[in-house]
């Protein structure tokens, strides 16, 4: 299972970019947006069903129903044609894939690992927000 969480998380995180830089709405646009809700579903999904960090369910784990939470939304948002909802919801999608890769990576820092998690979701938290108040304030103009 967690091969499959690494290659659908891999290619989340690889089609995020590819889905956000594209004119909004087009074709490519859509389609990409679909592998992407794909690969996170695939991705969290397959999440709960790792537990090589603690063994039992974890913080992890409720991230993943949360980010599964935010995927469909945002999926929701759109059919809905309220783009800055499902804007905003994706891109939270995607900060959240980021927190959890940084996390992943965060054993490599000479910090403990409390302390280096918290300092990556402030950090990434604090971007997403200003990278979607900023698209929502585009939007208005």
């Amino acid at each position: 299972m967690l091969q499959v969480h690494v290659a659908a998380a891999a290619a989340a995180l690889l089609l995020g970019p590819a889905v956000f830089l594209r004119p909004k709405g087009d074709r490519p646009h859509r389609f990409a947006g679909y592998l992407f809700v794909i690969a996170m579903v695939l991705a969290n999904g397959s999440a709960l069903a790792v537990y090589d960090v603690t063994g039992g369910p974890n913080f992890f784990h409720a991230m993943a129903l949360v980010s599964l939470t935010t995927v469909s939304a945002g999926v929701v948002w759109a059919r809905r044609g309220d783009i800055r909802a499902h804007q905003s919801c994706m891109y939270w999608a995607y900060a959240g894939l980021i927190i959890a890769l940084a996390n992943r990576l965060s054993p490599l820092l000479p910090l403990p690992f409390w302390l280096a998690s918290l300092i990556i979701v402030l950090a990434v938290t604090a971007a997403t927000h200003l990278i979607v108040e900023r698209l929502i304030s585009t939007a208005d103009e």
